[in-house]
């Protein structure tokens, strides 16, 4: 598996599956100006970065927060990553209160996608990068693009650019594979059929 070794992070690459480990042990992983702070602990500029993924896993036993208000600060992108995520009342509860949260609060707060026990964390992650990467990329790139702009735009153009991204799904390879073994499939169900008494 190659390896790309940073002053501050680890890159792996297996594959189309890369991994990106924050590497601060001497500080906990703690934030510097190049990275954010995640060991066990997850609060401010760690889960900020979080914030920024698409899917969220933690451990039921992790603790999250952004506490900026409480340190005079403002909490950079995360309120309003928040306010999309979870919408404006509960964001604006976690941002001016700083309040501490589990990995399984955070799912009831639907900051997280799903808790599980620390001994099964990278084991639920790969499970769910695997997955990731069996479905159609192109379906799965126009879904994450339209899902990422849905507050951005109006609704003419939402539908303009649905209808380029659909299209671009048709053409794509694979759309044509997930149809061609559909239709294998259906000639399959049919010769059992006939082929019964």
């Amino acid at each position: 598996m190659p390896t790309l070794e940073l002053e501050t992070m680890r890159v792996e690459l297996d594959g189309p599956l890369g991994r990106l480990r924050l590497n601060r042990p001497e500080a906990l992983n703690a934030a510097n100006w190049a990275i954010a702070a995640i060991h066990g602990y997850c609060l401010g500029g760690g889960l900020q970065v979080a914030l920024a993924c698409d899917l969220r896993i933690a451990t039921t036993n992790a603790i999250l927060s952004i506490p900026a208000v409480r340190e005079g600060l403002v909490a950079a992108l995360g309120p309003m990553r928040l306010a999309r995520i979870i919408g404006a009342g509960p964001a604006k509860q976690l941002c001016f209160f700083g309040h501490q949260f589990t990995g399984e609060e955070g799912v009831a707060l639907r900051i997280i996608n799903e808790a599980c026990a620390p001994d099964r964390l990278e084991e639920r992650a790969l499970a769910m990068a695997e997955e990731l990467l069996a479905i159609p990329f192109t379906a799965l790139k126009h879904t994450k693009r339209q899902i990422d702009r849905a507050f951005e735009q109006d609704t003419g153009t939402l539908l303009a650019e649905f209808l380029d991204a659909v299209e671009d799904c048709l053409r794509s390879p694979e759309h044509k594979a997930v149809m061609a073994a559909y239709r294998e499939e259906l000639a399959r169900r049919g010769k059992v059929k006939e082929e019964r008494p």
